[in-house]
């Protein structure tokens, strides 16, 4: 992205000059259609195109990630040629985000959390009163938000920065999560943020694990690995409840009001028309809802180990 490689201790990072100069200046009934192998959804025909060299429009993004978890170090299911990319995908709370750290981990792989990407962009549009339904103001944002990420530990999620500042408890407040789903309805926001995603999704000399809603069928239609991770609406609502009052227990909401926004953010992401969620043709369906967390890896894990591609 033509910015600065750092190395702070474990964790690598990669930096604009923007970014760069910040730092040193100053010291992110729909549930039934969605949960269970059988009603995933069956994604929008054919994918077009491959994710190699696509999308490159000269734009100068100030949007500065570096998915970069340096984990414990193994052998990464490709040796030699293009790094090895697997996606997750999966509706709100299905696990995405936790069981794709554990695989990268276990890999030693890169972590793209798409996610948190757009639950910053959220987070800096309610700060500049740019509004959510704004497209046209949001896409500017994308453009020159200074947003980066350090890798914490393993059993830690990434630290999400917006220039100087730690904002990786404040993007998972309730209210940002639904602003996330609704600035990604926008197709020109999705457009700004897709050649930022597939170039980090290369970054990474040993692959990456990338998790999202579209990341089989539209950022990386030629990965490696496809899994759609799901679960029953309950549980979904349950895991995120838990991390909701992990994060502030004061100001979490109920279960019943998680599972209403639940509700509606699975009816928008299946309806927009840029990039709906939806299961790659060619993606291996995981229903979590009665597996614990380290069986829903080790499956994945051995899917990778068992076809090296």
């Amino acid at each position: 992205m033509g910015g600065t490689v750092t190395q702070a201790g474990a964790a690598k990072q990669v930096e604009s000059p923007s970014a760069t100069a910040n730092r040193t200046g100053r010291a992110g009934r729909a549930v039934s259609r969605i949960v269970g192998a059988d009603s995933a959804p069956t994604g929008a025909g054919r994918q077009a195109g491959r994710s190699g060299g696509e999308g490159e429009r000269g734009r100068k993004h100030h949007l500065v990630a570096s998915p970069f978890a340096m984990m414990r170090p193994m052998n990464t299911p490709r040796e030699g040629g293009a790094p090895c990319l697997v996606v997750i995908d999966g509706p709100a709370g299905a696990g995405k985000t936790t069981v794709a750290r554990r695989v990268a981990a276990h890999f030693g792989m890169a972590l793209l959390d798409t996610g948190a990407i757009y639950r910053a962009l959220a987070l800096h549009a309610k700060r500049h009163a740019v509004g959510w339904g704004d497209e046209a103001g949001l896409a500017v944002l994308a453009r020159e938000m200074p947003l980066r990420f350090t890798a914490g530990p393993v059993a830690a999620p990434q630290q999400v920065w917006l220039a100087d500042e730690d904002v990786t408890d404040a993007i998972r407040a309730s209210t940002i999560s639904e602003g996330a789903s609704q600035v990604s309805v926008h197709r020109e926001v999705r457009r700004e943020l897709l050649e930022l995603q597939r170039r980090l999704g290369r970054q990474s000399g040993r692959g990456c694990v990338a998790e999202g809603r579209d990341m089989g069928t539209v950022v990386f239609p030629g990965a490696t690995y496809k899994f759609f991770l799901t679960a029953d609406g309950r549980t979904r609502a349950q895991r995120r409840h838990l991390e909701m009052v992990g994060v502030d227990p004061q100001r979490a909401p109920t279960l019943a009001d998680v599972a209403a926004d639940m509700l509606k953010r699975d009816e928008r992401d299946l309806r927009r028309t840029a990039a709906p969620l939806a299961k790659a043709s060619d993606a291996e369906v995981i229903d979590s809802s009665a597996w614990p967390e380290d069986e829903v890896v080790a499956r994945i894990v051995r899917v990778i180990e068992k076809h090296p591609r």
